[in-house]
């Protein structure tokens, strides 16, 4: 059950590019194709992260406050509950597929 592998890829761009490039020039080297490894990019960030130059990685960054319901009683004011994906019992998946094919 679930996938064997994820494939994911990243893009740096605008000021943050430009603050690590300008970084890897002063400290990095390139490889054997003339250009910067995705490791030298990581850890190029990392330091930059580390010296403050940079704000940090999205999961560092403080949570965003979400407003409580302001009248349960009218569903259109009632705010959405985010459950991740990993928490979900195997009977709710269940569950929920049976109301999906009832429906």
């Amino acid at each position: 059950m679930g996938a064997n592998f994820i494939d994911s890829s990243r893009t740096v761009e605008g000021d943050r590019k430009k603050v690590i490039e300008s970084w890897m020039q002063e400290n990095g080297s390139l490889n054997k194709y003339g250009q910067y490894g995705v490791s030298e990019w990581g850890a190029a960030e990392r330091e930059l992260i580390q010296a403050g130059e940079l704000q940090g990685y999205p999961s560092q960054l403080p949570a965003v406050e979400v407003p409580q319901d302001s009248d349960p009683e009218n569903p259109m004011t009632h705010v959405a509950r985010v459950i991740p994906f990993p928490l979900r019992s195997p009977e709710d998946i269940t569950r929920r597929n049976a109301e999906q094919i009832m429906s």
